[in-house]
């Protein structure tokens, strides 16, 4: 999706789908996807800057929290990360340490996107990662 320069801007455990007997992830729902070139800019006032974090903590904490923030490669990071956390056993070692170094609150300081698929990569035949994703699809 980011390398045809679109931004998912809703990614949360609803807009991912496991299909086929692999079990392969996809995102779904495509309501809120921008173009990478005209993202929009979040311009939230106090009010619902105190809605928006108590009810879609899976959005970037800058669109959340500061005025003017855009959608970014980086915000996506942020709700991917922030739906790692959520999956499976709460002592998750791979899944929890990636969503930490992902929902970093300055976006520069996040992980890439090539750098969490490199780990991603080394990590997924771990006991700890196949442990998870089936108590996660079990669950």
């Amino acid at each position: 999706m980011h390398l045809s320069r679109l931004l998912h801007n809703d990614i949360k455990g609803n807009n991912v789908l496991l299909k086929g007997v692999s079990l392969d992830p996809a995102l779904i729902d495509m309501g809120k996807v921008t173009s990478r070139s005209f993202p929009e800019a979040y311009k939230l006032t106090a009010s619902q800057k105190e809605r928006y974090n108590r009810n879609y903590p899976h959005l970037a904490w800058e669109l959340r929290n500061l005025y003017g923030a855009k959608q970014t490669i980086r915000s996506d990071i942020y709700s991917l990360g922030y739906l790692f956390q959520h999956i499976g056993n709460p002592s998750n070692s791979f899944l929890k340490q990636l969503s930490k170094h992902m929902m970093k609150e300055c976006p520069e300081k996040r992980i890439s996107v090539p750098d969490t698929l490199k780990l991603f990569e080394k990590s997924i035949n771990s006991k700890d990662f196949v442990f998870e994703l089936h108590h996660f699809i079990n669950n």
